[in-house]
């Protein structure tokens, strides 16, 4: 005989459809908000934790102070705090407080105290949803590489205008000819931000170009064809370098 092998989210997906512990079709499970910082986790099971100091038995007070532990030992670490592994964090962290309320329930108070054990970064448990994680992480990483190759070859610059405090994408220009990539000055092995140099700039963040292989600065020297490019394709040079 065969088995398929049941993935951590092929699992979780089967054990959200049911409700085991409330058995009323009056009653609907609250959509969880989404978590966008570490913090908020945090945050969630202190408020947890305080609650349970002031009005629940040690056993319960027991498990939230594990569930804080592992928290603040995966916030030194480095885990990807992206928004899919927060969510992943929290299922994790979900699933267990949620056995331990049905364990609860049931009476078996020996089951329910074991629960804390899970708590920790070298249970099986964690290592399969830090693996998910991981493995997300890389995926993301080699497709914003493929992207940025993908921009190089095709000689694309993506840019961006300034909407409500966030940055949205031009549409592109066309490729950059090649004499004018060639004739572009370099600092530091990276050539010159051209929309840095025209008169409509590049704020940038921190100092630094949108544009990866980019940097900000005023070369002494600009060739022709590089101004040429600037005056067709931005409008103009700045003021400071006409």
């Amino acid at each position: 005989m065969h088995f398929v092998r049941v993935t951590e989210r092929e699992r979780r997906d089967s054990v959200r459809r049911y409700d085991m512990s409330n058995f009323s079709r009056k009653n609907s499970l609250p959509a969880p908000s989404s978590v966008s910082e570490f913090s908020m986790v945090v945050g969630a099971v202190e408020v947890l934790a305080n609650v349970a100091n002031q009005l629940y038995q040690p056993v319960v007070q027991d498990l939230f102070a594990h569930v804080l532990k592992v928290l603040v030992e995966l916030r030194v670490r480095e885990m990807p705090n992206t928004r899919r592994a927060l969510t992943e964090l929290v299922e994790w962290t979900d699933e267990r407080v949620e056995l331990f309320r049905v364990h609860i329930a049931d009476g078996a108070i020996t089951l329910a105290t074991e629960i804390k054990t899970q708590f920790s970064t070298s249970h099986e448990a964690f290592l399969r949803v830090n693996q998910m994680i991981l493995r997300q992480d890389v995926e993301a990483a080699l497709a914003e590489a493929n992207t940025a190759v993908t921009r190089r070859r095709t000689g694309e610059q993506p840019s961006a205008t300034r909407t409500t405090g966030s940055y949205s994408k031009r549409p592109a220009r066309g490729p950059v000819p090649l004499e004018v990539l060639k004739a572009l000055p370099k600092q530091g092995g990276k050539a010159v931000c051209m929309r840095y140099l025209s008169r409509e700039g590049c704020r940038g963040w921190n100092g630094k170009c949108r544009v990866e292989g980019r940097v900000h600065f005023k070369p002494a020297v600009l060739e022709d064809v590089v101004k040429q490019y600037i005056e067709r394709t931005y409008g103009g040079l700045a003021a400071d370098l006409e």
